[in-house]
């Protein structure tokens, strides 16, 4: 009986997102709400660049403006408290097929990371230029992934401790983005 069930839901999902498809193929959605499901589905520890929640505006059917907000907070000993915010600009680029897009950008970013149990902490600032491509399930679901190099400059503070290694600047550069899932409702 639940197997049938859920047979019968299947098939009913599949012709809403068809009739949906014909009905809103030439609609613009200027929003967009994304939530990255990899670190959800393999249970792995969160990545630096997953943001806890994504926003994206398309001012028009192939620009859009995007941020994310990620907050970590905990006041236990061994703890610590971090905030990141990235605020970018997408353009998008239609496959031959309605349900693939391929896109590319670049993203400003800025964190903010402090231990609970030390005075030190940390200020990153940089530039991530990324491509990514979606998959639209329906006009208002897609699944997407992103590919981009992160470009970072980082101030490691510790005013408690005089040695100069533990006051220092430094440039990273790294491959980010590699392994986020996103799932988004377009609106």
């Amino acid at each position: 009986m639940i197997k049938k069930l859920k047979h019968i839901l299947i098939a009913a999902l599949f012709l809403y997102n068809a009739a949906a498809f014909a009905e809103e193929n030439n609609k613009l959605l200027r929003h967009q709400i994304s939530v990255d499901i990899a670190n959800i589905i393999t249970f792995l520890s969160k990545k630096k660049e997953s943001n806890l929640i994504n926003y994206k505006w398309h001012f028009d059917t192939r620009n859009a403006l995007r941020s994310g907000l990620d907050l970590d907070w905990s006041n236990g000993k061994e703890g610590y408290k971090t905030a990141s915010l990235r605020v970018g600009y997408e353009r998008k680029l239609p496959i031959v097929s309605e349900h693939w897009l391929f896109y590319y950008g670049a993203d400003a970013r800025m964190s903010y990371w402090l231990r609970n149990f030390m005075p030190n902490y940390y200020l990153r600032w940089g530039l991530s230029p990324l491509a990514g491509i979606a998959y639209f399930l329906s006009p208002r679901f897609s699944v997407s992934t992103e590919l981009g190099i992160n470009f970072l400059y980082t101030n490691y503070r510790n005013p408690e401790n005089p040695i100069p290694e533990a006051n220092r600047n430094q440039f990273d550069t790294n491959v980010g983005y590699v392994g986020m899932i996103m799932l988004s409702y377009h609106f």
